[in-house]
């Protein structure tokens, strides 16, 4: 019984030292944590797969909300010296520095917000000489935007600090880490953007159905 656990214990040293950097010391009070940590983690013997599954989705959504509020705290604390920029309004000068004259719908749309949340932020770009608008020659009823040179030079002033907090966002991830969950967030932006865009709003159970996520 002792040879049993002596090497039990072995075993859960070896993985304890497998989740600590190679350079940090570590101690027998630290292996105590580990266990103790880990039993916490341990799921329950009544816990079914099917919950395990639902319960990683809840905390993907969950923790995609606290990685948006991070964003946005950093962003509204380090955008300080921009008062022209209220909060999201830099990624609307981003979207038309990329692709040039778009209709207010397109914009808005491109941004992912509700109109009346978009239209208050191009009425503010507009008032700071950031954008300008004109007729769309395509649809009378429509406006079109454009960078102002006020707004060209807004976007190279402030990439100075984003690219900054871009990489204060991404912590201490390596380089395949960040390649990996770029391709994941894309996969995601994806699936979303159709269902976002739709005219027609899905029911949830419908929406589910259709994309085969029951």
């Amino acid at each position: 019984m002792e040879y049993h656990n002596s090497i039990e214990f072995l075993e859960s040293y070896c993985n304890f030292l497998r989740t600590r950097p190679k350079t940090q010391d570590t101690t027998l009070s630290d292996f105590a944590l580990w266990i103790l940590e880990d039993k916490k983690k341990s799921p329950s013997s009544i816990s079914s797969s099917s919950l395990a599954v639902n319960e990683t989705e809840e905390e993907i959504s969950r923790l995609l909300v606290l990685m948006y509020r991070y964003a946005k705290g950093h962003l509204k604390t380090y955008l300080s010296d921009f008062p022209e920029l209220i909060q999201e309004d830099f990624t609307y000068i981003y979207v038309l520095k990329r692709q040039g004259s778009m209709t207010k719908t397109q914009l808005i749309e491109a941004n992912v917000h509700e109109k009346t949340s978009g239209l208050e932020i191009i009425r503010r770009l507009l008032k700071n000489g950031l954008i300008e608008e004109s007729n769309d020659t395509n649809d009378k009823r429509s406006k079109r935007v454009t960078l102002t040179n006020k707004g060209e030079e807004m976007v190279v002033s402030v990439k100075s600090v984003t690219r900054k907090v871009a990489k204060l966002i991404t912590g201490k991830l390596d380089f395949n880490e960040k390649e990996q969950l770029l391709s994941i967030l894309k996969k995601l932006d994806l699936f979303h953007q159709p269902l976002y865009l739709s005219k027609n709003k899905l029911t949830l159970d419908f929406a589910m159905e259709s994309y085969s996520l029951n």
